[in-house]
């Protein structure tokens, strides 16, 4: 990683910055002194830095992504993430760097809270 292209979206506040390609080693290339020197160096042009990543579980990406970060959401589908999977991947990625979990596909009808 030598540059960052720019942003395939920019939207006033907002700048998405796509991935270039698929590399042939993944998991070396997120854990090389580039990638935390890219890291580095985006956390001091923006606010906040979001990197997205495959699923916890179906490659080691997002566990290596979490030790360069400040820290992790985990993101997870009502009703279809098993408990199991949830806990996991709190293992996984190490509880104490996981800052809070995005709940997807929740039933809002079913989730109702307060008075009637």
């Amino acid at each position: 990683i030598t540059r960052v292209e720019g942003p395939a979206f920019e939207g006033g506040a907002l700048e998405v910055l796509p991935v270039a390609g698929q590399p042939p080693n993944p998991s070396e290339l997120l854990s090389s002194a580039k990638m935390r020197a890219l890291i580095e160096e985006l956390a001091r042009r923006y606010d906040f830095v979001i990197l997205d990543t495959p699923a916890a579980l179906s490659l080691p990406d997002a566990k290596t992504v979490t030790e360069l970060a400040d820290g992790a959401l985990l993101v997870v589908r009502a009703d279809v993430t098993p408990d199991e999977d949830v806990e996991t991947a709190l293992d996984l990625l190490d509880r104490r760097r996981v800052i809070g979990l995005v709940l997807n596909g929740s039933d809002l009808d079913q989730t109702y809270y307060g008075y009637r």
